[in-house]
């Protein structure tokens, strides 16, 4: 933990999962701040530091980001994923954006939790379940979810234009913006 905006860069592996259950994260980089994965680094997060991410987050190709527990992309975050995003439940919240050309895998869920939070797809996303509860998701690629997609707000949008593989769809909301162009 730092005060101030800064830039940090990943080389090699980073484990910070380790006693990061306390009141205070570990690693928990001012709002804005930067961070950058380099090719072939690894950055494991642990409770705390995963749920307090509100940076500008780089990933490399063959680099990886990862946490057993819950990824919360938070106030105005960005991920730009072009390497390995593998954790419990990925959410993107309060105005914060993913643009996947990598690969997300969760053993959770993914969350699209607020009306500006937005999720682009032109990689691969695996996980059991997916949760539009606002904001909007656009699919140019492939995303499989093992169980059920449910997207459930009048302002969500969900657009797909490649491969969407899921078990079960449900759509409980009212907007105009569900497209499905496969």
């Amino acid at each position: 933990t730092w005060a101030g905006v800064s830039k940090s860069y990943v080389k090699g592996n980073v484990d910070l999962s380790n006693g990061d259950t306390g009141d205070i994260p570990k690693f928990s980089p001012y709002v804005g701040s930067e961070i950058y994965l380099l090719e072939g680094s690894t950055l494991k997060l642990g409770i705390n530091s995963a749920i307090n991410f509100n940076v500008v987050i780089y990933i490399a190709n063959n680099a990886q980001l990862l946490t057993d527990d819950l990824l919360k992309v938070n106030a105005s975050s960005k991920v730009y994923n072009h390497g390995t995003i593998s954790v419990g439940t990925f959410e993107v919240n309060t105005e914060s954006f993913l643009y996947n050309v990598g690969k997300l895998e969760t053993t959770g869920s993914v969350n699209v939790e607020s009306n500006n939070s937005h999720i682009v797809n032109d990689g691969s996303i695996t996980s059991p379940t997916v949760q539009v509860k606002a904001g909007a998701v656009l699919n140019n690629a492939d995303w499989t979810v093992t169980g059920t997609t449910i997207v459930t707000s009048n302002n969500s949008g969900w657009v797909n234009n490649g491969h969407w593989t899921t078990k079960k769809y449900a759509y409980t909301g009212g907007s105009v913006n569900v497209i499905n162009k496969c």
